[in-house]
């Protein structure tokens, strides 16, 4: 089922979005909101962030090898995935489904993130003297 883009951009506004998007999730996890190529709506915690992800990958390694039976064995390397260069998908970590994932830029409806940044003030001194 082939719908329309969400919004009429030119291919190198495209191209720019995309590069915003792959800069900000190589900084932290961003909540992605996207329409799925079955029509279906879905929300995803995406990152490119390194220190997520190779935590994550190690993690499933040991697990793999810990559910083999057999520690002796390394697990099976799964082949690295990426995204074909100039076809729309952006290739992100998954941090809910700890795996990889593809999306279509053009598809995304929403992103949501949280930059937070707090700095402490100590409440005023009143006197009342």
């Amino acid at each position: 089922m082939e719908t329309t883009d969400l919004v009429d951009w030119t291919p190198e506004q495209w191209d720019n979005f995309k590069t915003w998007l792959e800069d900000l999730l190589r900084g932290e996890v961003v909540q992605v909101i996207f329409t799925k190529s079955d029509g279906t709506e879905r929300t995803m915690l995406a990152t490119k962030q390194q220190s997520v992800i190779t935590p994550a990958i190690e993690r499933k390694k040991i697990v793999e090898t810990l559910n083999s039976g057999d520690i002796t064995t390394q697990p099976k390397a799964r082949p690295a995935r990426a995204a074909k260069s100039g076809d729309g998908l952006i290739l992100v970590w998954d941090v809910e489904a700890d795996d990889w994932r593809t999306i279509k830029v053009k598809k995304i409806l929403n992103i949501l993130t949280l930059i937070l940044k707090y700095e402490y003030q100590p409440p005023p001194q009143f006197s009342l003297f």
